[in-house]
């Protein structure tokens, strides 16, 4: 029977390769659906990861897209990032 590491490595190597994955997870507060998002970060305390904060005259397209293309990925191509409009 193959060892734990191996079963394991095994399993990672059949892992299907995502690139590019970034999801965005965005909070907003009652009542402010609409409010566009100020600021992005890698992390939900911000002085622990990444933060983005979205620039005068970028609109919140562009911010997100400048967010997703500098996003730190992880091993397997993927990054979690959390926005606000705070």
């Amino acid at each position: 029977m193959p060892t734990l590491e191996k079963r394991l490595e095994a399993l990672e190597a059949n892992t299907p390769h995502i690139p590019d994955r970034v999801t965005l997870v965005t909070f907003v507060k009652p009542g402010e659906l609409d409010k566009e998002i100020q600021r992005i970060c890698t992390a939900l305390v911000a002085d622990e990861g990444q933060q983005w904060i979205r620039e005068s005259g970028e609109t919140e397209q562009e911010f997100r897209e400048r967010a997703t293309r500098e996003a730190p990925r992880n091993a397997y191509g993927a990054s979690l990032l959390f926005g606000s409009s705070d």
